[in-house]
């Protein structure tokens, strides 16, 4: 059986690759997953049938310690020499893809799930576009995780649209919609959690779903629920993942909206149906996306997402259908669209509906994983 290496940048990011064990194995191959040290990332490895091993990436840059990682990679490789290898993340796409095509690995594939850089400018722009061509050379096939991401990234000539496809319809890995389904069990696991959160039993609630950072546009989400509260006073924003923020003025208006009431923020969790399933409306204000995996995943719980109309989220919501798209910084236009939603439920379910009609449709796992399967078998 020949052997393939998933290299990912961060543990978490096996999220995106869970299952692609037994179907790496109908292919004729055994996987390896090789990231930084993780006892979740370990037993998930375990359930899904593949190998494990351990080597340190960190996040930020780090001339030294990635340096000994891109030697450690270089070690891995030569010794185990795997006849393939799938990359996924910032540093493994650059560090993996050096090493991987220094010792001549036969198959080099290259997951491109964002590009950072989109909203930089000047130097720091020219150094992530320089990391980001040298990883699409070192690689035989780039996948990416929308049409509008590759669209970017070839428009921009990082690399040649020969090279580049994407994952069916988009996202990495697809949605389960057998396990995104409003289930009985889901509908309790809901009852619950609004009465253990505090929620009042009629108070509309908006949702978030994602880091909580910059990137992903949290100050404009505070506008447009200080903007929505004009009309609907009682609305709760849920708002679920980890905090990220950068700058002490946009922390302190976080945090004064979580003390006020205003939002109820609990975190990254492991399951987000039962929050998804209390949500009337998805707001995401991403500035950037590779795909909108949120948006899709609450699509799939019948639930409408309002966005930004920029790279990836462009390719999750569809515009008038399962959600609403607006201008890239309009959040009074965003605070419209959230309110078109919440003053007609029957519009909203519509779109709910529709919404997961179109996740099962596009972007079944099945669906996904057609092009990782063509991108290892086609020459």
């Amino acid at each position: 059986m020949k052997k393939i290496f998933l290299v990912l940048s961060a543990p978490q990011m096996f999220n995106f690759m869970r299952g692609q064990g037994a179907r790496l194995r109908q292919l004729g191959y055994e996987a390896t997953v090789v990231s930084s040290e993780s006892d979740l990332l370990d037993s998930q490895a375990r359930e899904d049938g593949v190998s494990r091993s351990t080597i340190p990436i960190v996040r930020n840059i780090s001339i030294v310690r990635d340096f000994d990682t891109l030697v450690a990679l270089c070690r891995l490789l030569a010794r185990d020499k795997p006849d393939a290898i799938l990359l996924s993340g910032p540093k493994a796409i650059f560090l993996g893809g050096i090493a991987a095509w220094f010792l001549g690995i036969n198959r080099r594939i290259l997951v491109y799930h964002g590009m950072r850089q989109e909203a930089m400018q000047g130097l720091a722009r020219f150094l992530m576009d320089a990391c980001d061509r040298v990883s699409f050379a070192t690689a035989d096939r780039v996948l990416t995780v929308s049409p509008s991401l590759r669209r970017l990234i070839v428009s921009h000539g990082l690399v040649p649209s020969h090279k580049v496809t994407v994952t069916g319809n988009g996202t990495a890995n697809g949605i389960d919609c057998s396990w995104f389904s409003t289930t009985p069990d889901v509908r309790a696991a809901a009852d619950a959690l609004r009465s253990q959160l505090g929620i009042p039993p009629k108070a509309p609630v908006l949702g978030f779903v994602g880091r909580i950072t910059e990137d992903k546009g949290i100050e404009y989400l505070l506008d447009v629920i200080d903007a929505v509260r004009l009309e609907f006073p009682d609305v709760v924003l849920l708002a679920v993942g980890p905090d990220e923020i950068k700058t002490a003025a946009l922390k302190n208006r976080w945090l004064s909206a979580c003390d006020n009431a205003k939002v109820i923020w609990v975190g990254g969790v492991s399951d987000v149906r039962a929050y998804l399933h209390l949500m009337y409306v998805h707001v995401f204000p991403s500035l950037r996306e590779g795909f909108g995996l949120a948006i899709a995943e609450a699509a799939a719980m019948q639930v409408p997402s309002v966005g930004f109309r920029v790279t990836g989220v462009v390719d999750a919501i569809s515009n008038g259908e399962t959600g609403a798209l607006v201008q890239l910084g309009d959040s009074q236009a965003m605070a419209k669209q959230v309110l078109y939603y919440l003053r007609d439920p029957v519009k909203r379910a519509a779109h709910g509906v529709r919404g997961r009609a179109r996740v099962l449709k596009l972007f079944s796992p099945e669906t996904t994983w057609v092009a990782y399967s063509a991108a290892l078998t086609v020459d």
